[in-house]
């Protein structure tokens, strides 16, 4: 006995299959790079010195980026029980940004000489922490 088999469509099917995957891969390829998905941007860098008393907090820019303080979410919480006490956003006055050798200064309340706060700098458009720091009261 003999088969006879007939193969003859099963190379045209299998092309179109494999036309149609690799226009769906370049097409995908060419959508990312249309549509910009490429790295997230990046919060300002900057060195700042904390300090804090009975009556203030003080933030000073020592050097790098100038912070935009509309952009910035500025929380300061108690560490010891994590309690917040002004944020996440706390009003600086009229200052619009901060720049190096500047210094910026809120009122603070309830604190006492020891107590230990912490202060929470972070960038609202690309959320990335820009400080936190614990900083003891004078």
């Amino acid at each position: 006995m003999r088969h006879i088999k007939n193969e003859e469509a099963v190379s045209p099917v299998l092309g179109v299959i494999l036309m149609v995957a690799i226009t769906v891969i370049v097409a995908t390829i060419i959508a990312v790079f249309m549509f910009g998905v490429g790295e997230p941007d990046e919060a300002p860098q900057a060195k700042l010195k904390f300090s804090a008393n009975a009556s203030d907090v003080s933030i000073k820019h020592e050097g790098g980026d100038a912070l935009l303080l509309r952009e910035c979410l500025i929380t300061i919480t108690d560490a010891d029980d994590l309690t917040t006490i002004h944020g996440p956003n706390i009003a600086l006055g009229a200052a619009g940004s901060l720049t190096p050798g500047n210094r910026i200064v809120h009122p603070s309340s309830n604190q006492s000489t020891g107590d230990i706060i912490e202060i929470m700098i972070m960038d609202e458009p690309t959320g990335q922490l820009i400080a936190n720091v614990q900083v003891v009261v004078k």
